[in-house]
Parts: structure tokens; sequence; C-alpha cells
């Protein structure tokens, strides 16, 4: 990979970073950071505890690891409320697609609304 790249960034931080659970932990401190806030945008009273100590030390070890917080907050915030308004919508819709009774009517998979 060219350099800048991904895993040239990762390169870095050997032995920091050893499996892809270990990015959940990274982001979980991010979002205990902003759930710790006065004023947060989002909740997670979780996020604390997934992240752990190996999670601090994850951050810990980044150059200006704190700086990039801001991004993976909004990130989530933004993916959030799209995840909360999709769901507000489709659980007003049939899942099946079908739109009338007359054309489900053979249809097992029809739920009522």
């Amino acid at each position: 990979m060219r350099r800048g790249g991904t895993r040239a960034s990762l390169r870095g931080m050997s032995g920091v970073i050893e499996h892809v659970s270990d990015t959940a932990r990274w982001v979980a401190l991010y979002r205990a950071m902003e759930s710790e806030r006065p004023d947060p945008l989002f909740h997670d009273p979780y996020a604390r505890r997934l992240a752990g100590e190996r999670g601090e030390r994850i951050l810990a070890s980044m150059q200006r690891g704190r700086t990039w917080a801001w991004p993976m907050i909004v990130r989530t915030a933004v993916m959030d409320e799209l995840i909360l308004r999709a769901v507000a919508r489709g659980s007003t819709r049939d899942p099946t697609g079908c739109r009338s009774r007359r054309r489900c009517a053979g249809s097992r998979s029809t739920f009522p609304t």
C-alpha cells in the first residue's frame, strides 16, 4: 500500500492494534468521551466498558489520537440519526412490499399493519 495509506499509518502503532476488534475498542473510547461530556450529542452507556484499558492504550499510542475524536463523534451522531429515521419510517411500512391486500392475498408473508 502507498505511503500515507491505512496500512502505513497502522504500522507506526505496531503491537497496539492487533485485531479488528481493537478498532471497536478505539472507537468505543471516542464514544465514551462524548457520552461523558456535559452536553453530549449521544449517550452510549456501554462505551467506556467496551473500550477498557486496551482502548485507552490504543488511543494513547496514537500521535494526536484525541484530535481524531471529533470526526468519529460527528459520524456516529449522523449515522445514529439516519438509522433512527429509517427505523421510524420502516415501522409504518409493510416489510413485504405489498401495498394492497388484494395484490398480496395469496402471499404467506403478508403482515397486518
